[in-house]
This record gives C-alpha cells, structure tokens and sequence, in this order.
C-alpha cells in the first residue's frame, strides 16, 4: 500500500513539475515574443515599417499640407519685414534685401523638404539604436537571445521539488508570472507603437510649424518650439531600447534575490519585480528624453 501511494504521489508530483514548467516557458516565451518585436520596431525607422504602410499615408498628407504652408510663410515671411522695419531707406539697403530675399529662399526650400530633414534625424537616432545594441557582449546577447538567463536551471530546479503542496503552491505563483511576463511584454510593445504612432503624426505638421521661421520673434518660436518637440520624440526610441537593454540584463543578473524562497519562486519573483520597474522606467521615457532637452 505505501509502494503505490508513492507511485500516486510521484505521478502526481510529475504531472504539477509539468505544468509548473509550462508556465515557466509560457511566460517567458509571452516576453521573449512580445519585447523582440518592440526591439525590432524600435530599430526599424518609420519608413520601412510594415513596408511603408503608414509612412506613405504621412507623406501624402504632409505633401497636401506644403501647399498651404508655403502660401501661410509668405504671410509671416511679410509680418517679418514689417516687424523689423525701422524707416523706407533701411528697407531698400542692399544687405536688407539679401537678408530678407535670404529668408524667404531658405524658408521656402525648409518648408518643401522638411519631411527629408525629419528622415536625416531619423537615420542618426536609429543608427543610435544600432550602437546601443554593440555597447559590450552582454547587450549584444541581450538582443541576440532574449531568452532570459537562468531559465534552463530554473526548469531544472523544478524537478528536485517532490513536495505536491510547495508545487502548488509554485504553480499558483506561476499563474501570476505568466500574466506578468505577458503584461510585462505587450505593455513595452503598446508603448513602442504609441511612440512610433506619435513620430508619424508629426511629420505632417512640419511644413505648417516651419511656415512661421522667417515672421516676428514671437512668432517663429512656433517653428524652435515644434523642431525641439518632434526632436526630442522621435530620441524616445534611443531611451527606450536604453530601457530595454537594462531591464533584460537584470534579468539576467543575479540584481535581485531572495533567501526566504524556494529558487524558483526566487527567479518569478524577480523576473516580475524587475518587469513591472522596466515597464515604468519605459513609460516614463518620453518625459524624461523632453526634459533632458528642455522640451515642456
């Protein structure tokens, strides 16, 4: 009798180890899924995204939008030339008229290709992307194999566990890690696409904010205004992967352990810890890459 109520105990001690370590690989492979997508959009450049999908849609709106700003900057353009008048003679000063002739040929070639200058600033940051990614060998595997370090022994570790109550136990707590990993990787991947869709939108408002560079003071602040905020928003994606790298190698690390628990209820709970800091920090990276630029 004892013989086949060990048999029934390790046959179900075996049944909930495999069920504990499904959950284990769910969860991990939730977060594997979901932030290596996040990392590829964060390294492709809006152009080339779902094969210029989106960015065709800007373009033709923003081509529909450099009509009416070159016709609005020839309105700021004369609002200029009169702020800065001080009498008919200095109007008609030879280096007067080269200044504001100036103005206006600049102005207009900026507002024309301001969607060519918004691609040059696009290709410095997701070169930024790149380097992030070569920085050393750990961030380099961080986005080779997301995989996170550790799992292989946790699965592992799983099998000395013969006690069905701790495996339960486990188990109820790996319910909560699945969903976190899941959490976890589709909130980095919904905040990627808010700020991919953010960058989008503000292309087409490029030629209407520049339409006011060459008009009075107040103004043309209009244009600083909008070149330092769309700057500043397309930066997001270089503090985002920053984010990204770090949070992954934590969890990689040994950052954060607890001695009370079992080793693998120890690795879920950093793995959620450490998940949950690294899907704030990244949520707050638009405010922190606008104030590090002084954008308010």
């Amino acid at each position: 009798m004892e013989t086949i109520l060990k048999g029934l105990n390790d046959f179900i001690a075996g049944l909930l180890q495999d069920v504990l370590k499904g959950e284990i690989t769910i969860g991990t492979g939730f977060y594997d899924s979901l932030i290596g997508t996040s990392i590829e959009t964060l390294k492709a450049s809006p152009e080339s995204w779902n094969a210029g999908v989106g960015w065709n849609i800007i373009v033709a709106i923003n081509n529909s939008f450099v009509a009416v700003a070159a016709s609005l900057y020839i309105i700021f353009w004369l609002i200029g030339i009169c702020s800065d008048s001080l009498d008919i003679r200095s109007n008609v000063r030879l280096e007067v008229m080269l200044k504001h002739l100036a103005k206006l040929v600049v102005g207009e070639f900026m507002i024309t290709h301001t969607i060519d200058i918004i691609k040059v600033i696009l290709s410095l940051v997701y070169s930024g992307t790149g380097l992030i990614m070569k920085v050393d060998s750990t961030s380099s595997s961080i986005l080779a194999d997301n995989t996170m370090y550790g799992m292989d022994s946790t699965i592992q570790a799983v099998s000395s566990y013969t006690n069905n109550w701790e495996l339960i136990l486990l188990i109820v707590f790996g319910i909560v890690f699945m969903f976190t990993m899941l959490i976890v990787g589709g909130g980095i991947l919904y905040l990627t696409y808010v700020r991919l869709f953010k960058v989008l939108m503000i292309i087409p408002l490029s030629s209407l904010a520049t339409s006011t560079i060459a008009s009075s003071h107040q103004i043309s602040s209009t244009t600083i205004s909008y070149w330092k905020y769309a700057f500043a928003t397309i930066l997001e994606a270089v503090t985002i992967m920053i984010a990204i790298v770090l949070g992954t190698a934590l969890m990689k690390s040994n950052a954060i352990t607890f001695a009370s628990l079992s080793v693998v209820m120890s690795w879920m709970a950093k793995c959620i810890i450490i998940g949950f800091t690294m899907l704030g920090a990244i949520k707050e990276a638009s405010a922190i890459t606008h104030r590090a630029l002084g954008v308010h």
